[in-house]
């Protein structure tokens, strides 16, 4: 299901540490990598110092890459130039067959992150894409469980389809239903559907605040990957779940993966 992946590499201090984490993708099933980073459009200095850091970043990504082939990937790479990131990496996205898009989330402080998160944020919203959020504050993830977190809406359905097709390479699945006392579906239909469809799922049943339930369980349980549906719209209960999506992005306890509740 996952096999070409869309890094978004930013080449800051915190680029080697994402680097590291990406070998273990390679066993999330993603076989091809390509590498993309965006020199923004109008940059002070002269066409040559342009020149220079096109040049600069694109022996950085080459290294990258050139490294990422010894752990068994395709890797490639290209150095866009022009607009937002977001929106760079969105329309690149459009023209590829990239199925996944790989983000490092790196703590601020609230000025610094109003700015330097908004990539991370845009695309997380918008993309029409999944994404792989990797927290680069937290210690590397081990083998560990798969998370899928539910509250049982239709807009939950790609996140449990790619739950289901991710579970091989996880030595534990666990779905977790948030009955957050929004009603339909109730708890027991929502628990019923997942018993149904997700065969060798262990499901839990919480009750409470989504994201800090979410974040107990994947402690409790040692998870390494959070799956989870995002939606822009629809009803109450969707949109919340939406505010949950935000919050894993802000504060993510482990490597979370954001499923866009319509395929692209």
């Amino acid at each position: 299901m996952f096999e070409h992946a869309v890094v978004a590499a930013d080449l800051s201090a915190n680029w080697p540490t994402l680097l590291e984490r990406l070998p273990r993708l390679h066993r999330a099933g993603i076989r091809r990598l390509t590498l993309i980073h965006v020199l923004p459009r109008g940059m002070p200095g002269t066409a040559r110092q342009d020149d220079r850091l096109m040049e600069e970043s694109r022996e950085q990504l080459g290294q990258a890459a050139d490294w990422l082939n010894t752990w068994g990937f395709s890797a490639d790479h290209e150095v866009l130039m022009g607009g937002e990131p977001a929106v760079a990496i969105d329309d690149y996205l459009e023209q590829t067959d990239a199925s996944l898009v790989v983000l490092g989330r790196h703590g601020h402080g609230l000025l610094r992150d109003f700015f330097l998160g908004s990539t991370l944020y845009d695309l997380a919203r918008s993309a029409g894409r999944p994404v792989w959020l990797e927290p680069l504050d937290n210690p590397p993830p081990g083998d560990g469980s798969l998370l899928l977190a539910t509250n049982g809406s239709a807009g939950a359905r790609n996140a449990e389809a790619c739950a289901r097709e991710l579970q091989a390479y996880f030595e534990n699945a666990i779905a977790l239903i948030v009955d957050e006392g929004l009603g339909e579906p109730s708890p027991e239909e929502a628990e019923q559907h997942v018993r149904t469809h997700l065969p060798g799922f262990r499901v839990r049943l919480e009750q409470g605040r989504a994201y800090s339930t979410i974040e107990t369980v994947a402690r409790e349980t040692g998870a390494t990957l959070i799956v989870l549906g995002r939606s822009s719209h629809g009803s109450l209960r969707d949109l919340l779940w939406g505010s949950t999506a935000e919050q894993l992005c802000r504060r993510p306890p482990t490597s979370v993966m954001l499923i866009p509740s319509t395929p692209a």
